[in-house]
């Protein structure tokens, strides 16, 4: 990014401009979204280059972490909406990568869902680009650095969820 008119063509970087004031330009929510942004986009070529996408990634990540689940409680855990899921599901079902079969308990309107061994396969990849991708943010960081580093990031999402008024 080269800086606005009359600024010459020096590339801008406002997170590293010391003269910025706290917000706008220079502030954190800045420099979340620039390396929210960059970190993503990163992540998600790693995640192409190794078969999959982030979607595909976040969907077999779930199925892996807490095994076979119900299409709305996977709906939950991934943070998609039911009818975004549902297409996803359709894809991934035709790519063979993981089965949806009506739930035990009579219930038909209820699916589970599973990865099939091509989906686990596809998903030990993708795991390992995701590894690939935590390495590279983190690289030059002391173990002490990543922990304090979620742990503030943690302490901010606990910040900026809504607050409850009793």
């Amino acid at each position: 990014m080269t800086g606005p008119s009359g600024l010459g063509s020096q590339p801008v970087d406002p997170a590293a401009d010391e003269t910025l004031p706290g917000s706008g330009l220079g502030g954190l929510g800045w420099q979340f979204s620039k390396v929210s942004k960059v970190a993503r986009a990163r992540f998600e070529a790693l995640l192409v280059r190794a078969g999959g996408s982030f979607t595909t990634w976040k969907i077999l990540e779930v199925l892996d972490v807490y095994g076979p689940l119900k299409q709305r409680d996977l709906a939950a855990a991934v943070g998609i909406e039911g009818p975004t899921l549902t297409r996803q599901l359709e894809r991934l079902d035709a790519q063979n990568l993981i089965t949806r079969r009506r739930a035990a308990g009579g219930d038909r309107r209820v699916t589970e869902v599973a990865p099939t061994p091509d989906g686990v396969a596809l998903h030990t990849a993708l795991r390992r680009a995701a590894e690939q991708a935590n390495q590279e943010m983190t690289d030059g960081l002391s173990p002490a650095e990543i922990e304090a580093l979620r742990s503030t990031l943690d302490r901010i999402l606990l910040n900026l969820e809504p607050r409850r008024t009793t």
